[in-house]
């Protein structure tokens, strides 16, 4: 029978390994810092989306405001509110004391 031959392993083989797992840790750091600021991104992303839609919808009250104001009605509405304007033939009537009187009974009186 004839003896199995030992096959030996060249010297290079374990160097190469060493060499290759030396080489895959900072690759494996860098995959990891990259998939960190990537999910930071999406998480930024999603935040200015949410303020997009916000301000999206501001705006489009705004703009409806704007044209409301640019209308007849809300000139008179101001006029009549804020400046207390009558049209011909009304009459304006402002109360100067809003606290009210005290109330006495009509038994009371002398």
């Amino acid at each position: 029978m004839a003896w199995a031959r030992r096959r030996e392993v060249p010297r290079i083989v374990p160097a190469l390994v060493a060499l290759i797992l030396l080489l895959s840790i900072p690759l494996a750091i860098g995959y990891l810092r990259q998939a960190q600021v990537g999910a930071r991104w999406h998480r930024m992303a999603a935040e200015l989306s949410a303020q997009l839609a916000t301000a999206t919808a501001e705006h489009a009250a705004l703009q409806a405001r704007k044209q409301y104001v640019s209308t007849d009605a809300y000139v008179e509405e101001a006029a009549r509110s804020r400046l207390r304007w009558a049209r011909a033939g009304e009459v304006v009537v402002v109360v100067l004391n809003a606290t009210p009187t005290p109330f006495s009974p009509i038994s009371s009186l002398p």
